[in-house]
């Protein structure tokens, strides 16, 4: 039918296959100022070669002494070389790691116990229980912890009042008598910010 269309297929584009050692060489600088060069070039003390010379356990060859020269089949020429010629051996450098993992070399020297690692934070922990141990050794009883102090004010009744979250600190002195410290924060190794002596108080408000 002269009506109907023809239907044009396009032709698929050749792809050539990327010349790697060509690539290698057109960006061989590029290549060295790069970080993870390794993962694209071979490592060049991967391996080693070595030749060993070949060692005949018998008494007479059984290959003739000019069977090589006089061979006319290069299958046989090579067949010949084989039995003839030296080892050529490559010797890997990771060799022992590439087996089962159950049989990978143990060269390393093994840590009896983890090092211990001290953080500023850490010494300023420390130092906050020397003093609290401190004071026990003089008084005896020390306490701590977070509690809301609100305005002294006795005119403003305390549900107007306003609270502060401090961190209190409580000792007791040599003489028996008890102090209040607080701080702004847990560091109560820092001068407090006041302090309040119990034996002084006149009540407790709820």
């Amino acid at each position: 039918d002269m009506n109907t269309p023809v239907q044009v297929l396009a032709k698929p584009k050749v792809i050539e296959p990327i010349d790697y050692e060509n690539i290698i060489v057109q960006k061989k600088t590029q290549i060295i100022n790069d970080g993870l060069r390794e993962l694209l070039l071979f490592p060049y003390d991967d391996f080693q070669t070595a030749v060993l010379k070949r060692q005949h356990q018998y008494v007479c060859s059984t290959i003739p002494e000019n069977a090589e020269k006089e061979a006319y089949s290069l299958f046989v020429t090579e067949c010949i070389k084989t039995y003839i010629s030296d080892w050529h051996v490559v010797n890997f450098k990771h060799e022992d790691y590439s087996g089962d993992f159950r049989q990978l070399p143990n060269k390393g020297n093994r840590l009896e116990k983890l090092p211990v690692h001290v953080f500023e934070v850490d010494e300023e922990a420390d130092k906050d229980e020397d003093a609290a141990s401190l004071g026990s050794q003089k008084g005896g009883l020390t306490k701590q912890g977070w509690l809301y102090k609100g305005n002294m004010n006795s005119a403003i009744s305390v549900t107007m009042r306003s609270f502060k979250r401090r961190f209190f600190h409580l000792l007791q002195l040599g003489d028996g008598s008890y102090n209040l410290n607080f701080y702004k924060d847990e560091k109560i190794s820092k001068e407090p910010k006041g302090s309040i002596f119990l034996d002084s108080c006149m009540g407790v408000v709820q």
